[in-house]
């Protein structure tokens, strides 16, 4: 058997694996997203059976493992409410709880348009929602403060009246496997509620190319 025969077997083979891959991954991924809106649903139907009692409300949330008043409570309660029109969506909607939290407050035509035109997709990142709703902040003003004689200075990343901070700088995020390392801590750090503030240019570099959905 030729070298080219079997290069050709292994490619296809290979070819077949990786797709057997993307859809089992994908597959892990929707199944993800749909326990995060089921327990959504769960947490916004009993608020709304408890709400003539809220210490009995209060009992739920400690039996699960939140505080009524957690953000974590909020942002389920809220997706909850969001239920039904994104479990037929459930397809191309990501697996973080701050992220969907941030897609349930979007309208119903909002949402179809969105993951038409591709916006809306698997690993899309709450900030960019966040800026879809329009309550995003800018951030380079944001990131400023005034200083004296009218001049402008860099906000010192240590403790403030609106918790802690750090920075970090990225030389180069042109690397497709840098990219998604990066997606994923992003990701990480929105469900433990930290709130990450990304450059423009960062935003647009770390943007997927996805094809748009039927």
């Amino acid at each position: 058997m030729s070298n080219s025969i079997v290069n050709t077997n292994n490619q296809l083979v290979n070819g077949t694996l990786i797709e057997s891959s993307v859809m089992e991954f994908k597959g892990y991924a929707r199944k993800t997203a749909e326990n995060i809106l089921e327990m959504g649903r769960v947490v916004y139907e009993t608020k709304d059976k408890l709400k003539a009692n809220k210490e009995d409300f209060e009992v739920f949330c400690s039996k699960v493992g939140f505080k009524s008043t957690s953000s974590s409570i909020k942002k389920l309660s809220q997706i909850g409410k969001g239920y039904l029109m994104m479990k037929s969506q459930a397809d191309y909607l990501p697996n973080s709880w701050t992220t969907l939290y941030e897609i349930s407050r979007l309208a119903e035509s909002e949402l179809t348009k969105y993951i038409s035109e591709g916006v809306i997709h698997q690993n899309v990142l709450g900030s960019v929602i966040k800026s879809l709703n329009g309550s995003s902040k800018n951030d380079e003003t944001s990131s400023k403060e005034a200083g004296v004689d009218g001049e402008r200075q860099e906000e010192v990343p240590n403790g403030t009246v609106n918790g802690l901070t750090f920075t970090c700088t990225l030389k180069n995020v042109n690397d497709v496997a840098f990219k998604a390392q990066l997606q994923m801590i992003i990701q990480n750090l929105e469900q433990l509620d930290v709130d990450v503030k990304l450059a423009p240019e960062l935003k647009s570099a770390l943007q997927p190319l996805v094809r748009k959905a039927a």
